[in-house]
């Protein structure tokens, strides 16, 4: 017997199908097959074998690899033959339940250790952003007051800070020989709190500090030039110091 005769037997054995069946001269040619779901090699023709016969993986690696080469030992190679052996290539394996719930576990934890840390970056942010702000408006106040003996007038604060104007505080958008000192403020920044870039004025100079009742843009008082975050005393930092009195 030649070496590829004695392969193709060994195969063939290997495979669990009758070497007559490859070559179409077996009586059961045509009702052997290979199952694919239960990875049994299942006979019904004379002189097949009678029950399931299991194909461990390295049997079923083998008649995959034989298959690719020297054609399927029980057909004539048809495409539905040649895709049930294809398809015993790989099996798919799915997660199982707890497998998800210790990644759904893992990515709370995740996001438990992660969001407070994101909302404390965000926090500092903002106190920073709100303290440069005060500080460079009040710098600004007392620039303005320098230039024109008194701080703005409250109702046309924005406007004197962000405009041109004149000894008498009078604005114009242009710079001339009279309207000569400012602008101040490119624009009136928004409270970083709030957004909100309203200025709420106070006309008391007894009064110190925003009253605390609401949450809003600014707080000024017109006739000291103190200037602050109009927002409630709810707002602290992590030092316990309150936002309106920064």
């Amino acid at each position: 017997m030649s070496g590829s005769a004695g392969f193709m037997k060994a195969w063939s054995a290997l495979c669990r199908v009758p070497a007559g069946v490859r070559h179409g001269t077996h009586p059961g040619r045509d009702v052997a097959r290979l199952s694919l779901k239960t990875g049994y090699a299942r006979g019904r023709g004379p002189g097949l074998p009678d029950g399931p016969a299991p194909v461990t993986p390295r049997r079923r690696q083998a008649c995959v690899f034989g298959h690719k080469m020297f054609g399927s030992p029980w057909g004539d190679g048809s495409a539905a033959e040649t895709g049930q052996v294809s398809a015993m290539r790989c099996t798919a394996k799915a997660f199982t339940l707890v497998e998800i719930l210790i990644v759904v576990i893992i990515l709370a934890i995740l996001a438990g250790v992660t969001i407070p840390q994101i909302v404390g970056v965000t926090d500092v942010s903002r106190e920073t952003n709100l303290k440069e702000n005060l500080s460079k408006i009040r710098a600004q106040l007392q620039v303005y007051r320098n230039q024109h003996d008194a701080f703005p007038a409250g109702d046309e604060f924005a406007d004197q800070m962000t405009r041109y104007t004149n000894s008498q505080g009078e604005v114009a958008d242009t710079e001339d020989e009279d309207h000569r000192y400012g602008p101040y403020l490119e624009q009136m920044p928004s409270n970083p709190v709030t957004g909100d870039g309203t200025v709420r004025t106070a006309t008391d100079a007894g009064q110190h500090y925003p009253p605390g009742d609401a949450d809003a843009g600014w707080w000024y008082n017109e006739v000291t030039g103190r200037f602050y975050a109009d927002l409630t005393d709810q707002h602290i930092d992590e030092h316990g110091n309150r936002y309106n009195r920064f």
